[in-house]
């Protein structure tokens, strides 16, 4: 019964295509900007978000250990501000994707929800994806940061 709801969950699943990546939103789509994506789905109570922005072309001449330092500066930064993203860093993890610099995190925010986040550097454009639940994150959450993609240009 299980693995049929989460099959059930992953294959209602869109994938949408931009111009540097591709990613599987789960839920329904809330939001649509040409810098963010928003979806929610309710089955597993999970808002979905990706966000696209540009950074100063300075970054790309720090080396590894200093844009980590500035990811978990910028993550710490937006959940110590007041407001709904308020929360604390429970866990980080600094990867890599594509061979780029990323970072993981887990936040316990302020009303409740669990939050995992990824920010990932490519080249001038940071990328930071999330997944929030009032919930226990699950498979699908995984599944949602797996299918990020980046497209070769």
């Amino acid at each position: 019964m299980r693995s049929q709801q989460l099959l059930t969950q992953l294959t209602a699943n869109k994938t949408y295509t931009r111009e540097l990546y591709s990613i599987g939103m789960p839920g329904e789509i809330l939001e649509e900007t040409p810098e963010m994506l928003l979806s929610y789905n309710e089955a597993t109570e999970t808002v979905y978000i990706i966000l696209e922005t540009s950074v100063s072309s300075e970054i790309e001449s720090l080396n590894e250990q200093e844009l980590q330092d500035k990811m978990m500066a910028g993550f710490q930064s937006a959940f110590s501000s007041e407001g709904e993203t308020q929360g604390t860093i429970t866990q980080s993890k600094a990867l890599k994707y594509d061979k780029h610099p990323a970072l993981e995190v887990m936040v316990e925010h302020k009303d409740g929800t669990t939050g995992n986040y990824r920010m990932t550097l490519v080249g001038d454009r940071l990328f930071i994806l999330g997944a929030r639940t009032p919930k226990q994150l699950t498979l699908e959450s995984q599944e949602f940061f797996n299918s990020f993609l980046l497209r070769s240009n």
